[in-house]
C-alpha cells in the first residue's frame, strides 16, 4: 500500500508534465510559434494546470509523514524534478533545431519585415483606438460579396474547403487563414479570435502578396479582393474620402506611409456593435504615396 502511495503522485506529475509539453513540442515542430495573444493565452493555461501537480505533492507529503516516509517522498520528488529539467532541455534543443529548418523554407527577411511593419501599425492603432473625436463610419463587413464577418456559413461559400485549411499563428497576433487571388499578387487574411465560432472570422486584411508568398496561401478564383463599398488596393486617398468621408484619424508611419483610421467606438449607442456584441469596430487603410497598400477592418478583440 505504501509503494502504491509513493508511485501514484509521481506518475501523476509525469503525466501532467507530458500533457503540458506535448502541445508545445507539436507547435515547435510545425513552425507555429504564435503571436502575443497566443503566448498570453498559453501562459494563462500554464498557470491553471501547473498547480495540480503541486497539490498532489502536498497531499502525498502529508500521507508520507503519517507513514514515516517523508524523506523517501522528497527523494522521489527530486528525481522527478531532474526528469522535468531533462524534458525542458529537450524542448529547447528541438526549438533550436527547428528554427534552422524553418529558415530554410521561409523567406525570412520578407516575413520579418512584414511583421515589423504590422507591429508599427498596431502601435498606431492602439494609440488612436480610444480617441472619440471621430464620427462613426458606415461599416464594411464583406469581402467580394461572399465572405462576411462573424459568419461561418459565408466562409464555406467563399472557400468550400475552409475546414481543411491550417491557420497560421506567427505572423499576426491572432491565428489567420491566408488566401490569395487568382494571380497571386494580393492576399486576404481572415482573423480567428480565441473563443469564437470556428470559421467565424472577426477581421479581414487585404494586402500585396509579395511579403507572404512563402507561406503557402490558399488560392481562390477571385481576380482581386474588395469590400462592399469597393475599398481595394491601389485606391487613391481622395477616392477613399469620397466613399468613407473625411472623418478619420491620420497618422504618419514614416516619410511616405500613412495610416488612416475610421472607427465605431461606443457600443451603447451603436446598433451595429450591439448586433454583433462587439466592443468596437475599425477600418484601417495603409497608404504609400497616397495609394492604399493595405485594408484592414473588423472588430476589436473583446
Amino acid at each position: 500500500m505504501e509503494e502504491e502511495a509513493i508511485g501514484f503522485p509521481i506518475l501523476m506529475n509525469n503525466l501532467m508534465l507530458i500533457l503540458m509539453t506535448l502541445r508545445f513540442i507539436k507547435r515547435i515542430l510545425n513552425g507555429s510559434f504564435g503571436g502575443f495573444n497566443y503566448w498570453r493565452r498559453y501562459m494563462q493555461k500554464m498557470l491553471i494546470y501547473c498547480p495540480l501537480p503541486s497539490f498532489v505533492h502536498k497531499v502525498a507529503a502529508n500521507l508520507y509523514r503519517r507513514l514515516g516516509s517523508a524523506d523517501e517522498y522528497a527523494q522521489n520528488l527530486a528525481e522527478c524534478s531532474i526528469t522535468t529539467v531533462a524534458v525542458l532541455v529537450g524542448v529547447l534543443l528541438l526549438n533550436c533545431n527547428n528554427n534552422t529548418t524553418q529558415e530554410q523554407f521561409r523567406t525570412k527577411s520578407q516575413v520579418s519585415q512584414a511583421i515589423v511593419n504590422d507591429s508599427l501599425e498596431r502601435e498606431t492603432r492602439l494609440s488612436v483606438k480610444h480617441q472619440e473625436n471621430v464620427k462613426d463610419v458606415l461599416p464594411d463587413t464583406t469581402i467580394n460579396g461572399k465572405l462576411r464577418l462573424e459568419n461561418p456559413v459565408s466562409s464555406e461559400e467563399f472557400y468550400p474547403n475552409i475546414d481543411e485549411i491550417n491557420l497560421i499563428e506567427y505572423i499576426r497576433d491572432s491565428p489567420v487563414a491566408l488566401f490569395t487571388n487568382q494571380q497571386g499578387n494580393e492576399y486576404l487574411m481572415a482573423y480567428q479570435y480565441e473563443g469564437g465560432t470556428k470559421n467565424a472570422f472577426s477581421c479581414f486584411e487585404i494586402g500585396y502578396s509579395k511579403d507572404f508568398a512563402s507561406e503557402s496561401p490558399n488560392k481562390t478564383l477571385a481576380k482581386n479582393f474588395k469590400t462592399e463599398s469597393n475599398l481595394c488596393l491601389g485606391m487613391a486617398l481622395k477616392d477613399l474620402e469620397v466613399i468613407k468621408g473625411k472623418e478619420y484619424l491620420k497618422k504618419d508611419i514614416d516619410s511616405n506611409t500613412t495610416l488612416v483610421t475610421y472607427r465605431i467606438n461606443d457600443m451603447d449607442s451603436s446598433p451595429f456593435l450591439k448586433r454583433y456584441n462587439m466592443p468596437g469596430y475599425f477600418i484601417e487603410c495603409t497608404l504609400k504615396n497616397d495609394r492604399i497598400t493595405k485594408v484592414f477592418f473588423g472588430f476589436d478583440y473583446p
